[in-house]
Order: C-alpha cells, then sequence, then structure tokens
C-alpha cells in the first residue's frame, strides 16, 4: 500500500459581527496496489477569544470596587474605538470613542443626565482595535446594582 500524504494545511480567518475563527483543514490520500485510492479530510473551527472582558453587573455606589462600567483587555487590544451604553428601550445613556481599555476613569459611572440611572439592566455595544488592526465588535447586557 502507498501513502500519499498531502500537507494540505489552510488557515483562514472570517470575520463574523462577534468572533474570529479559524478554520484549519488537513487531509490524507492513501493507494493500495490495484490502484484504488482512498481519501480523507477533518476540519477545525477555532472561535478567536475577542481579548475582551465585560462585566456582567457593576454598583456604581463611590465603595471603590466595580463603581465603572470599563471594557477590560488584555494586550491583543490595541484601543476601544466605541463603548455605548443602552437602556431597555433602545436609548443612548452613554457613549465613549477613541480611548484605552483598563481606565477606570473612562467607563461609565451610572449616571444619565446628571442623574442616577435606576437598577436594572442595561445593553451595551463596543468596537475595539487589535494591535494586527482587526476590528472586534462585542455586545451584551450588564446588571446595574444599586
Amino acid at each position: 500500500m502507498k501513502h500519499l500524504l498531502t500537507p494540505a494545511l489552510f488557515l483562514l480567518s472570517l470575520l463574523s459581527a462577534h468572533a474570529a475563527i479559524d478554520i484549519l483543514t488537513s487531509g490524507s490520500l492513501c493507494t493500495d496496489s490495484l490502484g484504488c485510492t482512498v481519501g480523507t479530510a477533518i476540519t477545525i473551527y477555532i472561535e478567536k477569544q475577542s481579548g475582551i472582558y465585560m462585566p456582567n453587573a457593576f454598583s456604581p455606589n463611590e465603595d471603590g470596587r466595580n463603581d465603572r462600567l470599563i471594557p477590560y483587555a488584555d494586550a491583543s487590544i490595541q484601543e476601544v474605538e466605541s463603548f455605548r451604553i443602552f437602556n431597555r428601550w433602545g436609548g443612548l445613556l452613554f457613549e465613549r470613542s477613541n480611548f484605552m481599555p483598563n481606565v477606570e476613569a473612562l467607563g461609565w459611572d451610572g449616571m444619565v443626565k446628571g442623574e442616577q440611572a435606576p437598577p436594572g439592566l442595561y445593553v451595551y455595544q463596543l468596537e475595539a482595535r487589535r494591535v494586527d488592526r482587526e476590528v472586534v465588535q462585542l455586545g451584551g447586557e450588564v446588571l446595574l446594582v444599586r
């Protein structure tokens, strides 16, 4: 039996609305002494981590812990291009653009037009740029606790 290994290794980066996916495909062909050939392939889909962590709750009560909602990021994130907070009706409550992640002073303090936002569920959307220039989009819900 003769083995012909094809090093068909393809690595593609595809962008979806929320995450990047790597696709790894490899295969081989085997031919026996009668000339019969059989092939096989395997495809592995790997979802890349965003490099950003968003808390699912915060408590803006000035106790020094979780007082502002901010995106936390690892070294793969260069800049947060936009960060928005919406109420349950879709009203924009907070927006900040072009800032460094992990800086608590730049986050949402739970205030809307000088008033405390009521406890409840809010929606966030953010776009960040990686050091390799790829844009990461992330969205979700956060609970404001008072």
